[in-house]
């Protein structure tokens, strides 16, 4: 099966930069997890841009988050508080991360937005770190020194002029360049 490209239409690309990626690896699974390292963040006053978990086959939970840079110390200091209580075998953080964000209406009900945001990604020579998707969005998180590159290649593949693309600053989107 062929890919339509005429059948994705994107509206537009939302890039936030400077971020910071965080993991608590290898979690015994219990419900409450996702609150308990949220909770913590959310009473430091850290916003979290970016929430990933999944559970292994050891049914073992792998949560990935993002925070402004800024805020990476903090951030660790907080989910380091809690280690013992997550019963985590690792925690890691990296520095110099962006999320990048196709979206357009009824991407979940088109086959393939994922897939062309995925290869576009991957055309620009980047390594995607995680994916989320929404009933609008494909959000992929890189390593920050990639992300002009795939704003690029996203326009292309999506036919997307430069107004198209809008930075989330403080938490607002604002168009402008990449």
């Amino acid at each position: 099966m062929a890919l339509e490209l005429d059948a994705l239409k994107a509206s537009g690309i939302v890039q936030t930069k400077r971020l910071a990626q965080l993991g608590v690896l290898s979690v015994i699974n219990k419900p409450g997890l996702a609150g308990t390292v949220l909770g913590v963040l959310a009473r430091q006053d850290i916003n979290v841009h970016f929430v990933v978990e999944t559970i292994d086959h050891d049914k073992r939970s792998h949560f990935v988050l993002c925070v402004d840079e800024t805020n990476l110390e903090a951030a660790l200091l907080a989910i380091t508080s809690i280690q013992d209580r997550l019963e985590g075998e690792k925690i890691i953080h990296r520095r110099q991360v962006a999320l990048v964000s196709v979206f357009g209406p009824h991407f979940r009900d088109v086959p393939g937005a994922a897939c062309l945001t995925c290869a576009s990604i991957s055309a620009a020579g980047a390594e995607i770190l995680a994916i989320s998707t929404s009933f609008s969005s494909v959000t992929c998180l890189i390593e920050e020194e990639a992300r002009e590159r795939v704003i690029k290649s996203l326009r292309e593949v999506f036919n997307l002029p430069e107004s198209a693309v809008t930075t989330a600053v403080d938490g607002l989107s604002k168009r402008g360049k990449s």
